[in-house]
Order: structure tokens, then sequence, then C-alpha cells
């Protein structure tokens, strides 16, 4: 099942999870937490994550982003 149908399988609930549930600045702090380790461990799991498999990007297409 490929990444976008997987999203499209929660499109009808979507708008009430993030309401009932917010995220707010969840991916900003996130993204920061992880730049911070990965400028001090240029070897771990999060270096990776930003430098292969661009999460950043991925998480700024991501559905469940809300406006701000």
């Amino acid at each position: 099942m490929s990444e976008v149908r997987s999203f499209e399988l929660v499109d009808d609930v979507r708008a009430g999870v993030v309401q009932a549930y917010p995220r707010g600045a969840f991916d900003r702090h996130f993204l920061d937490a992880i730049t911070r380790e990965a400028a001090v461990r240029r070897d771990c799991e999060s270096a990776r994550l930003l430098n292969e498999t661009g999460l950043a990007a991925w998480m700024a297409r991501s559905p469940w982003r809300t406006e701000r």
C-alpha cells in the first residue's frame, strides 16, 4: 500500500482527530530537537533522518499538518 493511499484511509476522521488532539507546534519542536542532536552526533539516527530520508520535507507535506 502506498503512502498516499494509507493516508486516504483516514481522510474521514482526520479533522476530528486534529481537533480533539491538536498538534500545535510539535513538528517544529521535533525538527529543532533532532537538528540539534544531529549537529552534535553526526552519525546518529536523527542525522540519518534529516540527511538521508528528507524527514523535514516529508513532514511539511504531511496531511496531518495543520495550518499555522
